[in-house]
């Protein structure tokens, strides 16, 4: 499965994203697992209050509020996902062993798009900045009121 994940910048040949993303407790935040898209349900239009991104020295933090689980009688659930974990699963390019902000830098976030530049390390191990920008909807679900990437 390829994730929305859409570089924007100046390599001109497209890189193929991995295929579904396998849970590593390296990568991914404790008790995370590896989701199918027909198993959650995305947060786009589920919620009701506020979103914001907070980011720290190593982590961007994406907060949801007052969102529905599955249908419209279920519980409200606010939650929060390190978007560090969505970009690592989706690209699985990120320079190995460094932090998000050390690979990243402009992050921006606008409704459900997050944007940066990021540098990447492929087979050459050359690093190579590109723009990226993720779909939110498109990488992050909610089930069991927990925000997670898959």
């Amino acid at each position: 499965m390829l994730f929305h994940l859409v570089a924007l910048a100046a390599v001109s040949s497209a890189t193929a994203l991995p295929p579904h993303y396998t849970s590593d407790s390296s990568a991914v935040a404790p008790n995370t697992t590896t989701l199918d898209k027909r198993d959650c349900v995305p947060y786009k239009n589920t919620c009701a209050g506020p979103s914001f991104l907070r980011i720290d020295d190593r982590h961007a933090h994406l907060t949801i509020s007052r969102c529905r689980e599955s249908h419209e009688h279920s519980p409200l659930i606010s939650s929060s996902v390190d978007l560090n974990d969505c970009l690592a699963a989706a690209s699985g390019h990120l320079v190995p062993g460094r932090g998000f902000l050390a690979d990243c830098r402009d992050l921006r976030y606008s409704h459900t798009m997050f944007y940066a530049n990021c540098r990447y390390a492929y087979e050459d191990n050359a690093l190579t900045e590109r723009a990226v920008r993720i779909d939110l909807n498109s990488i992050i679900c909610s089930r069991g009121g927990v925000l997670e990437c898959y």
